[in-house]
């Protein structure tokens, strides 16, 4: 048993039974992401919030060279000190705390993705292959957890009166808003499955995955993610099939995808009111008044105000990490949300760590459109594309709230860390055979004098 290996994946001499004590804990958090409700356990701690404490056992368990190890820190430096500089403020932020306890809404989101990254890394060092399928999980989970009970709702009356709220449907969640935003962040992961499909049969059961999240996304009832999913999905399916496409397909591909937003224009609000009548009435006076005009703008307006006005007494560290406004959670803005909880750095830093996930997908779809992608490269931006899309829908909602901060991470660092570092790509580009016929033309060799 010590000596064997994953399936041809891990490396030499790795106990496979190391390996499974690391998998566990990952996708049972997976999982527990899915059912907060469920595996509440005080009310305002589940088991979501308590599994990543057993990430430590990455830490006695890692079997990469320490070399490795400190590459793969390199590669999400920025990310890294950015957080450790927010988990820094939050503590200095509990002087002014009148209920430090609730600091861990903003400890928790700080924390995760650093033992999400050990608990990962080790994994790597097992089984490389495995770190690539964590997103696909999270798939997966959504479908078990999120799709099958709203399909089984019309049979059960009991779940449907557990997993709705009205008309919206919160699952497992504590409200529908949480519950869309992880819906919107399996959406690009699901996509990108459907494009590198090879087979026609799978191709079919990817695109029947990607329905079936969107027509529970619009089941929500939540409009910015559902707005969000519609826009972003649309272009990153048009971007990633370019290079793949044969110019007469992709004239095709352009003529398709702009009849869909035609008839999504002309008809999506019958369609959203044919599915849910009150989410169709909304959407229908959001584009009659205007988005500022509509009410839940105007009462978002005074919370931000209260958020400037309370940030700016206590500019340095902010007037307490997770302190309600208003009454409620978050300023329902996260710049605003962590300026008011610890300070201006931390509104800073939030910004800026915004800026460089936005960053790492926008530099991959240029190479994967423009430039010359790696193996694997459309998958991990589909990742890159799930976690910029967690990003703008949390501007105004949830604010990175800890019930759904998982759904960033879980897409956001897999994709780093089964990037190819630049030196193999160069290798690789070095190795690779000079086309023929050569452009210009190879000397020809002298007879020895």
């Amino acid at each position: 048993m010590t000596g064997r290996t994953v399936a041809g994946q891990g490396r030499p001499g790795r106990p496979y039974a190391y390996y499974l004590l690391l998998l566990a804990p990952l996708y049972l958090y997976v999982a527990s992401c899915w059912l907060v409700e469920p595996t509440s356990l005080t009310g305002s701690i589940s088991l979501s919030s308590l599994i990543p404490m057993a990430f430590v056992l990455g830490l006695f368990l890692m079997r990469i060279p320490r070399a490795e190890f400190v590459g793969l820190v390199k590669r999400l430096g920025v990310e890294f000190a950015l957080l450790s500089l927010m988990l820094l403020l939050c503590v200095l932020s509990l002087i002014n705390h009148e209920e430090p306890f609730r600091a861990f809404r903003i400890l928790f989101p700080c924390a995760l993705p650093l033992l999400l990254f050990v608990q990962m890394a080790a994994v790597r060092g097992y089984s490389p292959a495995a770190i690539s399928a964590v997103p696909r999980a999270f798939v997966l989970a959504a479908l078990l957890f999120s799709c099958l009970p709203l399909l089984l709702s019309s049979f059960a009356g009991g779940l449907r009166d557990m997993i709705f709220v009205t008309h919206r449907y919160k699952g497992f969640f504590e409200n529908a808003n949480q519950h869309a935003i992880m819906l919107a962040v399996a959406l690009p992961v699901a996509i990108g499955e459907l494009v590198e499909s090879r087979r026609a049969r799978s191709r079919c059961g990817w695109a029947f995955v990607v329905l079936l999240l969107f027509y529970t996304l619009v089941r929500t009832g939540t409009k910015t993610a559902l707005l969000v999913s519609l826009v972003v999905c649309w272009l990153f399916y048009i971007l990633i099939n370019l290079r793949s496409y044969s110019p007469a397909k992709r004239v095709l591909l352009f003529g398709g995808m702009m009849v869909l937003a035609l008839g999504v224009m002309l008809f999506g609000l019958q369609a959203a009111e044919a599915i849910d009548p009150t989410l169709g009435r909304k959407l229908r006076m959001i584009f009659s008044e205007g988005l500022f005009n509509y009410y839940s703008m105007e009462s978002r307006q005074v919370l931000w105000e209260e958020a400037v006005r309370d940030g700016s007494k206590h500019w340095l560290v902010g007037a307490g990490a997770g302190e309600k406004v208003g009454g409620l959670s978050h300023a329902h803005n996260l710049v605003l949300n962590y300026f008011r909880g610890i300070g201006l750095f931390g509104a800073i830093a939030i910004g800026l760590l915004c800026v460089a996930i936005v960053w790492r997908g926008a530099r991959k779809g240029y190479s994967v459109v423009l430039g010359r992608p790696a193996p694997g490269d459309r998958r991990r931006w589909a990742c890159y594309t799930a976690a910029v899309v967690y990003v703008i829908c949390n501007q105004l909602s949830d604010s990175f709230g800890p019930t759904t901060i998982a759904a960033l991470w879980l897409v956001y660092l897999p994709a780093v860390l089964s990037e190819r570092p630049a030196t193999s790509c160069a290798r690789a580009r070095r190795s690779a055979p000079s086309p023929w016929p050569p452009s210009v033309a190879a000397p020809v060799p002298q007879a020895p004098r």
